[in-house]
């Protein structure tokens, strides 16, 4: 089963699926291009397959019949969104919701709506939501508690009222438990969770027996009972390092609960079981490095199965029973994937086909069925078909210890080639707290070794994903410790004699430009020059313009992460030294940008002009928080390795495409 069968395209629907890629160039436009297909998921019966990719810049949902692999049906998101995820519900059925380009963010942002639609596109409709028809219109946001698969036509549900004169969650909102029907929206209410914006959790037969939650006085809290209408109880969860703690699954009835939580000095967050009867909290997952943040799922029954562990490259932990069908698979497809990060992304009812996603740092997404009663994975299709792993270069998980003896993990890319010492390229994440890099493909750090170039990503204490001790230590130190990490982890690669010291480049987006500009200024002779695409480059703004300030409890974040002081704010922002920034610059922003304003770019701009170091400037007309447009992104790319070409070429660079 190969992936030109896909190209027998039925005429149910106005669009078709993608044509495949011609073989890989490794021309710049190879790295431009958006994924393929973004989601795979097979119908319960195993007839049917369901895919999300893109026409055009929207992303879309079709089916494909198996048997003959064409497309009999699709939906797309009303008044020009994107459908962002979709279940199946039942063997005609599956539930979608969709997203908005707001034009200030990196993604797009969801609605809280729900649609439904069978597979061979009737009766699509929209069943909840703020635009359902007015006999079922909802103002509320809804989140899925589970499928009920013994009920074909109904699901249930949290609802979360919207409060008058405004939408999402709002403080003191009492979540409702309803039964939804996927093909009329009628709903049945059940009862409400007492606890502001709780989040329920169902047991296998739809019984809501937990909820976790915030008091008045913003504290957790956390309610259950021992069936259904019976009154809620309180309990406390001693031993976790703060009260975020997220529920996952009900075990044995309801009798026990599994959730994520941080312990420990580093707060890292594990995984736990904890039965109410005898108040016993046993450790299910967890590490001394990294926190646990994924958790693979039954499709069905909703069970945490898997765990996976993203401490350098990937591995696992497993949660349900030994014998589960998809436990046992897991396993076996890792061994068999040898390194790759291997996830099922749904099953037959009857477990005996299931989808499995693989990838790896080298290898983007691809799809395979896997059929246990013989073993076989068959190829279904890939993200990225033109891209050849043979080519790519490998992330190595590397362990810096910056000047204060706190340990920093991070991956260099190095180009293919004899030229070490290579030049780097030191590239910061953005956030930068509730953020990190992580192990796999990436676009951009693939076409960068590409051109010739190591790549340098290190997270630097705030990031997230080390637990909360590390990211809090970034707190205050915008500018200051943050900084000297990511200056450590450069003279580490000089040191280990990866970087040619006299052909060191800094690039980020969002606070990745904060990081890079901040370098320029404070490492004049570390760095040869700075990127920075949507930066932040003048800190007491963000108190001022800007929607972090606007988000819920945004004010009292900036408060937390920056301080308020205008002088402290000053001198760790990179307007106010753009005299001491000596290397050239690229400055580029998005015309349309809400989330860091193009404020931010011009005023530096200015400074630097003013200063004798008149900036590379490149807007970007329509964009916000990122680049959408494929032209626009062609352009920013071209510019970008001519920048660096020009300030510190690479020994022996390819420039295919450019």
């Amino acid at each position: 089963m190969r992936f030109t069968h896909l190209l027998q395209v039925a005429c149910l629907l106005p669009f078709a699926l993608p044509v495949p890629a011609a073989a890989a160039s490794d021309s710049l436009d190879d790295f431009i291009r958006v994924d393929e297909f973004l989601s795979v998921k097979i119908s319960p019966d195993g007839t049917y397959f369901g895919v999300l990719f893109y026409q055009k810049d929207k992303k879309v949902l079709g089916f494909l019949r198996r048997k003959d692999m064409k497309l009999t049906g699709g939906a797309r998101a009303i008044e020009n969104g994107h459908v962002i995820d979709f279940t199946w519900v039942n063997d005609e059925r599956a539930i979608y919701e969709i997203a908005i380009d707001l034009g200030y963010e990196e993604q797009t942002v969801s609605t809280g709506e729900m649609f439904a639609t069978n597979r061979d596109g009737s009766k699509q409709a929209q069943i909840y939501g703020y635009r359902a028809p007015e006999k079922i219109r909802r103002s509320a946001n809804q989140s899925v508690l589970h499928l009920l698969p013994e009920q074909k036509d109904w699901i249930l549900i949290a609802e979360y009222p919207w409060v008058e004169g405004g939408s999402g969650l709002k403080a003191g909102v009492l979540p409702e438990i309803s039964k939804l029907n996927v093909y009329t929206g009628q709903r049945r209410r059940l009862g409400r969770i007492p606890l502001p914006n709780g989040r329920p959790l169902a047991t296998p037969a739809g019984d809501v027996l937990y909820a976790a939650g915030a008091g008045a006085d913003n504290i957790g809290k956390y309610l259950y009972r021992p069936e259904p209408g019976a009154e809620w109880q309180e309990f406390t969860l001693d031993g976790f390092s703060n009260d975020d703690i997220k529920p996952l699954a009900l075990f044995d009835g309801g009798n026990a609960v599994l959730l994520s939580g941080p312990r420990g000095d580093k707060g890292l967050r594990g995984v736990y079981r904890y039965e109410w009867e005898s108040g016993t909290l046993t450790e299910m997952a967890a590490s001394p490095t990294v926190d646990i943040d994924y958790i693979f799922t039954d499709p069905f029954s909703g069970a945490p199965l898997v765990a996976e562990i993203d401490d350098g490259k990937v591995s696992y932990a497993y949660l349900g029973a030994g014998d589960h069908p998809l436990v046992r698979s897991h396993q076996m497809l890792v061994q068999a994937f040898g390194g790759r990060r291997v996830a099922i992304t749904g099953s037959t009812r009857d477990y005996r086909e299931m989808i499995v996603q693989v990838d790896s740092d080298v290898h983007p997404a691809e799809y395979y069925l896997f059929d246990t009663t013989t073993n076989k994975a068959s190829y279904l299709l890939g993200t990225r078909s033109w891209v050849d792993a043979k080519t790519m270069r490998p992330m190595q998980p590397i362990t810096v210890s910056a000047r204060d003896g706190l340990t920093l993990h991070g991956y260099l890319t190095l180009p293919a080639g004899e030229g070490r010492p290579f030049p780097l390229i030191v590239v910061p994440h953005g956030g930068p707290h509730r953020v990190r890099d992580r192990w796999g493909f990436d676009n951009e750090v693939q076409l960068l070794a590409r051109y010739g170039y190591a790549v340098l990503q290190i997270n630097f204490r705030g990031s997230a994903g080390y637990g909360d001790a590390f990211e809090t230590a970034g707190y205050g130190e915008w500018g200051g410790r943050m900084q000297d990490d990511i200056t450590d982890a450069t003279r580490w690669a000089i040191a280990e004699g990866y970087a040619d010291p006299a052909r060191i480049g800094i690039y980020g987006s969002s606070y990745g430009g904060y990081a890079a500009l901040m370098a320029a200024a404070r490492e004049p002779e570390l760095f040869r020059c700075a990127v920075g695409f949507a930066g932040v480059y003048d800190l007491e703004l963000l108190y001022k313009r800007g929607n972090i300030r606007k988000g819920r409890g945004g004010e009292a974040y900036l408060r937390r992460v920056l301080g308020s002081d205008a002088a402290e704010l000053h001198s760790r922002s990179p307007l106010y030294l753009a005299a001491d920034i000596k290397v050239p610059v690229l400055l580029a922003h998005g015309t349309a940008d809400e989330q860091v304003p193009m404020a931010h770019s011009e005023a530096l701009r200015e400074a630097l002009t003013a200063a004798g170091n008149p900036p590379e400037w490149l807007p970007l007309p329509r964009e916000g928080h990122g680049i959408w447009d494929e032209d626009h992104r062609r352009t920013y790319y071209r510019t970008l390795l001519a920048f660096f070409d020009r300030t510190m070429p690479p020994a022996a660079a390819d420039t295919t495409g450019s």
